[in-house]
């Protein structure tokens, strides 16, 4: 006879095992996320619902201290199960609820389940998800209520809305064409030579804050918290660089001069021969064609960009030494999915392409391994040209992906009374991812 599910908590094995099968699971959802909690003195464990088949639900459950004595249990980003099935939602969320109450310590439960509210074709809105409402009517069964804020409004709340690309059985020429002319046209070739995009370890993570920070003191962007940059090492010390990727472009001054003095060189060499053309023409009583002056014209202007390009990098060079960071960015990678978590670029150098270089090489990278998203992460979901994150959903859209909007976060209250009582303090936590 089948046994009926029963919730426990797993082994670090047994939770790995399931998680690794789960196409759905979130990076903050690995036991990689759990060691760099752990290094930062959060306590996480890892719980599940088990039947003769095995786990059939699980999540990893971290800790954070409130006040020195009490505790609030939070699933990033999960929990990880199928989502269709009420009855076993409904289970998990239950059985969790109970097994956290023999706690004195844990006074509330947080959530954000990677649970879609609407359905979208880029920015268009097409409609309710079905899964939506029943979610909302099984926490309300539990006990818990939906938070009523956004990430924007600061403190712990995660980010409700993505822009992702579904890149499934693509091939990189493939992905490349899929995207808007702007982004195509920058992914599609190689970057110019003296653009080099390299990936950033532990030692070198400088180059990351300080590109970060320009970021934000030019744009709307929150600044980043030191806690949050020691977060993201530590969970780079953790994973490893082929599951932490941090790439930067780079500006190597001498060697793109030297660049695009060849391009001059060139379109000198051909410039040339259309002069002694039109000189040949000009004595037999002819003229050029149409044609070979459009091309005189095209090339004139191709130069003085070149000139322009190489006395901007002469300049820069001179200023900031010959090895200069164009941009950097920080993805975290799993078997299905490529996360572009936080990104930033030099305003003054924005013209030399480095963040479609850092886009260039990781598109390269996810369609060799063969994920299926390219999530570029977390947007306001307001829509307009007057949103604080217009111009940064705009590049996103470059790319051709589709919004995905989430159902939001839960709180159930475990310690009924203490939850009354800090509910109108609030209870508030360092941002988590």
């Amino acid at each position: 006879m089948l046994r009926s599910p029963e919730f426990v908590e797993l082994t670090e094995k047994e939770y790995s095992e399931y998680i690794r099968s789960r196409k759905d699971a979130f990076y903050t959802q690995l036991p990689s996320y759990a060691h760099t909690r752990a290094d930062e003195g959060h306590h996480a464990i890892y719980v599940g619902l088990v039947d003769d088949a095995g786990v059939v639900a699980a999540a990893l459950v971290v800790f954070q201290p409130w006040r020195k004595l009490f505790l609030r249990a939070y699933i990033p980003f999960g929990p990880t199960l199928d989502w269709d099935d009420e009855e076993l939602v409904e289970q998990f969320l239950g059985g969790l609820v109970q097994y956290l109450r023999q706690n004195p310590r844990v006074i509330a439960l947080r959530f954000n389940p990677l649970v879609q509210a609407s359905h979208y074709v880029d920015t268009k809105r097409l409609g309710d998800a079905r899964n939506a409402a029943r979610l909302e009517e099984v926490v309300k069964r539990v006990g818990g209520i939906q938070v009523d804020r956004e990430f924007f409004d600061g403190g712990d709340i995660q980010v409700r809305w993505v822009y992702v690309k579904d890149i499934g059985g693509m091939s990189f020429d493939q992905v490349a064409a899929s995207c808007k002319q702007a982004a195509r046209t920058r992914i599609s070739s190689e970057p110019e030579r003296g653009i080099e995009v390299q990936f950033l370890d532990a030692s070198q993570f400088a180059v990351l804050e300080d590109v970060m920070a320009s970021t934000a003191e030019r744009t709307a962007m929150p600044e980043l918290h030191k806690s949050t940059f020691g977060y993201y090492k530590d969970l780079l010390n953790h994973c490893g660089p082929d599951v932490v990727m941090i790439p930067a472009a780079f500006l190597h001054c001498a060697e793109y001069s030297a660049g695009m003095s060849d391009k001059i060189n060139q379109i000198d060499i051909e410039l040339t021969a259309l002069a002694q053309l039109e000189h040949e023409k000009t004595s037999a009583g002819k003229t050029l064609s149409k044609k070979q002056h459009l091309r005189q014209s095209e090339l004139a202007a191709e130069r003085e960009t070149y000139c322009r390009h190489r006395a901007d990098a002469e300049r820069i060079s001179a200023a900031h030494g010959d090895v200069v960071p164009l941009a950097a960015s920080y993805f975290v990678t799993t078997p299905y999915e490529f996360v572009y978590l936080i990104s930033g670029a030099y305003r003054e150098y924005q013209s030399f392409g480095g963040v479609y270089a850092i886009h260039r090489e990781m598109l390269m990278r996810a369609t060799t391994r063969g994920v299926d998203r390219y999530n570029f992460f977390g947007i306001t979901g307001d829509f307009s040209q007057h949103a604080t994150d217009a111009g940064v959903l705009d590049f996103k859209r470059q790319f051709r992906g589709n919004v995905e909007e989430y159902v939001g976060t839960f709180d159930v209250p475990i310690r009924h009374l203490l939850a009354r009582k800090t509910a109108a303090i609030g209870l508030v936590f360092p941002r988590q991812i």
